[in-house]
């Protein structure tokens, strides 16, 4: 995150100014907006109250969530997930072609969730060390 931390606050503070402030009918889109994106009180599924709290361990700078997280977390395993009904793709072309398109998915919903996550001060990890 230090690597893109002050575009990310460049961003924040743009949303806030122009969608919050002065009402502006085209505006910086921010994801981790708590307004935007807010959570109802105790609506948090029991497994990303648990997320929440292990992630804030091992991130430390991270301060809140909003509804993008838990939703493209929820994504994010369910598209990850293996299930026992699934098909196994023979043609080793096939199944590495697959395997790449859900890769490519799965990353785009890591940024996405990544974004999605406000921070209180500079996090000492770097985007890709945070997705690991």
């Amino acid at each position: 995150m230090s690597d893109i931390y002050e575009v990310l606050e460049a961003i924040k503070e743009r949303h806030e100014r122009e969608k919050h402030e002065e009402g502006k009918e085209e505006f910086q889109i921010d994801p981790s907006c708590l307004i935007c994106y807010k959570v109802k009180e105790d609506s948090e599924s029991e497994w990303f109250r648990k997320f929440w709290k292990i992630f804030q361990k091992v991130i430390l700078a991270a301060k809140s969530y909003n509804k993008n997280t838990i939703e493209k977390l929820l994504e994010y395993i369910v598209l990850m997930r293996k299930d026992k009904d699934d098909i196994y793709i023979f043609n080793r072309k096939k199944r590495v072609k697959e395997l790449e398109k859900i890769k490519g998915k799965g990353e785009k919903l890591l940024d996405v969730i990544v974004v999605s996550i406000r921070y209180g001060n500079e996090p000492d990890y770097k985007k890709i060390g945070i997705i690991s």
